[in-house]
């Protein structure tokens, strides 16, 4: 610990104590003054009197000395602030102090957020406060419940704290409405679909799974510090673990019915299904409804968002970071309640994302060791992707004896071939050649009851048919596509549909995708009595050899059996986009030119044409893809039915604000909606991204950006640069911009980059077309964007509010890469004059930017002359503004005037010289040129500037360089001589 005294010539000195050492000190209690105004432990060796702290320590000193104290202590110098660990170390003690005099918690003294905190909790921090008037035991609590109320003194205690307790309920109930309404964002639809569609674990089969020593440890709290909660079943593709999940998940609820201290959650990762489905966003969002909702009192852990955040969470959705935030918080709250989680196939999401989700759970599970609390994790997926954990259980599936004792019961009751000797082959060689894959036995054993039924087949054929069968699960789905001739033409077809559909489709809506292909006069209109859901169902079986079905929930979605299918398959969008185009051309829904109201077309979509909404919505989907996968779509867009499509879209739409207006839509406008990033690389108009149209957002760029279509404004910004050489500025700062993701939604301020996902341009958004695109571009500050713009601008120089152009806007908001684009720019105007007669050369050294004025100067044809309203030069104004860094750039040039006099006669040196600012009289000094002895109007050189403001060491410096150049002018030694 360091301690001050004053030594007996006056001085002030710092001695440093170990903890048994000290001696008896004083302490100065004190308001801290600004950073710049207190003495600090590196300024004691040094004489810190001229600082304004001083005063208050010298009178600490002289008071300790009165009560005979030869030493003293004051936070601000005898704590080395710049060292993190001295700070705590001298804090902590204080901190501690406080929590045992005043009983508040010690996160909620540094600082923690006081709503993490109960109302019973925060009542308690003040039962025993002391005060003078007795209202003020409950008037200084307004700021910890964040309330507001008057003060009534008089009214006495009990009144005064129960207007507080009313106002700490309305808040509540404020912050209740708050929370339903952010409990209610974490809600999507089909948030439980995969798991209600898996077919069921029959007979005894998975039971085994319950009674392994795994499975048991994983249950056994003792056995958690082996394992920290943590269970990964793995498994190769087709063995069941899906099934095998839905089982250990309603086994454990079946188990804790009755107990509601036990909380279990699932999530199902579904490749194919919604962005929700195989998300990790859409994991944490399902995991905290149904946490939530079983546990209605941890929905105050939302209480850790503040009030911005959680409007943000209104607006914009639930972003990943607070979702993970939310389950932190939660998992604190959970005490004496045990969580269960099961999150099953984690290869169905995105895998780039795998590592840094389970890396999460980890830490879950060792913030829920510390707080004490009972978590347990059960994921399953394939052997992929490989993510190491740290602690936990793992299971390989195919190795188990209990799953190959399911298999081998399965095989026994499917296969109906008796109980001989010879029966035994057969069964023996299919269980071989299966390698524990549950699917693989499954088709194997329909293929062989469909070609022998009944057991029509004797037990030497159907075991010679067996070797023909494929072992591998990919060559067996071939073999189940080519085996016979039913259905070809379908067959060629519907597998395709199915997997490249951009959303699962219903039964009817893949018939007539399958229809259109293969009936050319297909009306796309459904006859219900020519054609039943019922038979529609049984037609997609039929299409698909059996890979295909509609599954049992609600929304009846056609669906492979099995993701490995998907994963096997092979084809092309180009049949998709064909079939979507076709129903698009023959539609006769309406004319052209007639456009039905919004609940004339709600009926109108109902009740003719359930697949007119799939071609509309993916046609371009399926083309973009398609080009992504290097199928040339040139042609396609060239004879692309753009009117058309957009009456039959609008035709479509729900609401009256998303038609499109009029048919007179570009189509570059469309495909920057629909973020089709790859159709926009090869149309031939991408370079007109700032085209204004009349239509809701007004340009191709502002339509993108208001869809959050990220992928096309990158195409549509990337065509800027086509003409551009490779060292321009343009390609320069995209390079740059480029670096942390989407620059668009990002701006830099200092050393800081903010993110700006949304801004102006949000699904709200309606351009005005009263006002320009640079207006928008403006008031939504991404310097990127107002890079590209400029650059693409037919007049540079153009000017709009404040009679200002481009290139002083951009000075003068700070944009120094805005700036450089612009002066690569040829005809760009470098000496045109604001509204208030400043260059953009000014500007910039008014704005104090150095990179800009450095910029500007290496231009050719700036004026490094040209002087303001009030006639002040660059250099005379960067002078006043004691800007030595700018003024070094403009000396060394020879077109620099350095003895350039304002309109009343005051030149850049006696600007120095005023200011008293030394290093800048000594560059001023270095030029030769420089005349020290000319006199303004009033007859006052730099000399007399300087003497005037005491400025003595610049008044040596001009009589030496007087002496130097007037050897006969008088020595002047001393202030009193020269006054």
């Amino acid at each position: 610990m360091r301690l001050l005294k004053f030594t007996p010539d006056g001085n002030l000195s710092l001695t440093e104590f170990s903890s048994h050492q000290l001696p008896q000190y004083a302490i100065l209690s004190h308001t801290w003054g600004k950073d710049g105004d207190e003495v600090t432990s590196q300024e004691i060796p040094v004489d810190p009197r001229n600082k304004a702290g001083y005063a208050k320590i010298e009178f600490c000193g002289k008071r300790a000395a009165e009560d005979g104290l030869e030493y003293f202590w004051v936070d601000t110098c005898c704590i080395d602030k710049t060292s993190s660990a001295e700070l705590q170390e001298a804090i902590g003690p204080y901190v501690s102090m406080l929590h045992e005099i005043t009983g508040i918690a010690i996160s909620a003294l540094q600082g923690g957020d006081l709503l993490s905190f109960s109302v019973p909790e925060r009542l308690t921090w003040a039962e025993t406060r002391q005060t003078k008037r007795e209202e003020d035991e409950a008037y200084p609590l307004f700021g910890i419940f964040d309330v507001r109320m008057s003060l009534d003194y008089g009214e006495g205690k009990t009144t005064a704290f129960e207007r507080l307790q009313e106002e700490i309920c309305k808040h509540a109930g404020k912050r209740h409405r708050d929370e339903v309404s952010l409990i209610e964002q974490f809600y999507f639809t089909k948030i439980d679909e995969r798991l209600t569609s898996l077919t069921a674990a029959q007979g005894k089969t998975c039971r085994w799974f319950l009674t392994t020593a795994e499975y048991i440890s994983w249950n056994d709290t003792d056995q958690r510090q082996d394992h920290g909660g943590f269970l990964w079943i793995k498994g190769h593709p087709g063995t069941g673990k899906s099934t095998l999940m839905k089982l250990l998940f309603e086994e454990k609820k079946l188990n804790i019915k009755h107990d509601p201290s036990r909380i279990i959650l699932s999530f199902f990762f579904l490749a194919r299904g919604t962005i929700e489905e195989k998300s990790i966003t859409g994991l944490y969002r399902s995991l905290l409804h149904q946490l939530f909702a079983k546990q209605v009192d941890l929905r105050e852990t939302l209480e850790w968002m503040t009030n911005d955040g959680a409007k943000s969470v209104q607006r914009n959705g639930w972003s990943e970071e607070t979702l993970k935030q939310t389950m932190v918080h939660a998992i604190k709250k959970l005490g004496s309640w045990s969580l269960t989680i099961f999150v099953d196939a984690l290869d169905e999401c995105d895998t780039t994302q795998t590592a840094n989700m389970v890396a999460f759970f980890e830490e879950l599970c060792d913030l829920a060791e510390d707080s004490q609390v009972r978590l347990q994790v059960c994921f399953s997926s394939r052997h992929y992707p490989t993510v190491i954990i740290q602690k936990g259980i793992e299971i390989t599936l195919e190795h188990q004896v209990g799953h190959k004792d399911d298999i081998e019961q399965y095989v026994k009751y499917k296969l109906k071939i008796g109980q001989s000797k010879p029966a035994e082959s057969p069964r023996s060689e299919l269980l071989e050649n299966s390698s524990s894959i549950f699917l693989w036995v499954v088709l194997v054993l329909d293929i062989l009851n469909s070609e022998y039924p009944d057991s029509s087949g004797s037990i030497k054929e159907i075991g010679d048919r067996l070797k023909e069968i494929p072992q591998k699960l990919t060559d067996l789905f071939e073999l189940i596509l080519i085996r016979d001739e039913d259905n070809l033409d379908r067959l060629q077809i519907c597998p395709m549909v199915i997997l490249f559909a951009a959303r699962p489709m219903k039964p009817e809506e893949l018939y007539f995708a399958v229809q259109f292909k293969l009936d050319k006069k297909c009306s796309g209109i459904w006859d219900v009595v020519d054609m039943d859901l019922d038979q529609m169902k049984y037609y997609v079986r039929s299409s698909s050899k059996g890979l295909a079905e509609v599954n049992r929930n609600e929304a009846s979605e056609v669906q492979f059996i099995h993701e490995s299918v998907r994963d096997s398959l092979l084809g092309s969008h180009e049949h998709l986009r064909n079939c979507c185009l076709a129903q698009v051309n023959v539609s006769a829904l309406l004319d052209d030119s007639t456009l039905p109201n919004i609940i004339n077309a709600t009926q109108l979509r109902e009740t003719i044409s359930p697949f007119l909404g799939y071609p509309l919505h993916n046609i371009l989907h399926h083309a973009n893809i398609a080009q992504q996968n290097n199928i040339n779509q040139g042609d396609f867009l060239h004879h692309f039915p753009v009117e058309r499509w957009t009456v039959l879209s609008s035709f479509l739409e729900k609401y009256e604000v998303r038609r499109y207006r009029g048919v007179t839509v570009g189509l570059l406008y469309i495909l920057a909606e629909k973020n089709l990033a790859d159709l926009i690389q090869i149309h031939p108009g991408r370079g007109s991204a700032f085209l204004i149209e009349d239509q809701r957002y007004g340009c191709p760029l502002f339509a993108a950006l208001a869809t959050s279509s990220n992928e096309a404004v990158e195409a549509m910004l990337e065509a800027q640069l086509a003409d551009t050489p490779t060292s321009s500025q343009l390609r320069i700062f995209w390079g740059q911009s480029c670096h942390d993701g989407h620059p668009w939604l990002k701006q830099k301020r200092q050393t800081e980059v903010i993110p700006r996902a949304k801004t102006i341009f949000e699904r709200g958004f309606v351009f005005s077309q009263t006002k320009s695109v640079f207006h928008y571009i403006k008031e939504n500050r991404v310097e990127v964007l107002i890079a590209f713009y400029l650059i693409n601008v037919a007049d540079v120089d153009f000017r709009e509010i404040n009679d200002t152009t481009p290139l002083s806007w951009a000075v003068d908001q700070g944009y120094d890469s805005a700036v450089k684009v612009l002066l690569e720019k040829e005809g760009v105007n470098v000496v045109s004059r604001d509204h208030g007669f400043s260059t953009p050369l000014l500007i910039a050294v008014t704005k104090r930017n150095r990179a800009i004025v450095s910029s500007l100067l290496g231009k050719k044809g700036v004026d490094v002359n040209a002087t303001n309203f009030g006639g002040r030069s660059p250099l005379c104004q960067a002078i006043e503004q004691e800007d030595a860094g700018i003024v070094k750039l403009f000396l060394p040039r020879q077109d620099i005037r350095v003895n350039y006099r304002t309109p009343s006669g005051i030149a850049p040196l006696d600007f120095a010289a005023r200011t008293g600012d030394t290093c800048m009289v000594k560059l001023l000094l270095a030029r030769t040129d420089i005349d020290i002895n000319w006199a303004n109007r009033l007859g006052k050189p730099a000399l007399d500037y300087a003497a005037q403001g005491g400025h003595w060491d610049i008044v040596q410096l001009l009589r030496l360089r007087t002496e130097h150049e007037d050897p006969i002018a008088p020595k002047i030694s001393d202030k009193e001589e020269f006054a």
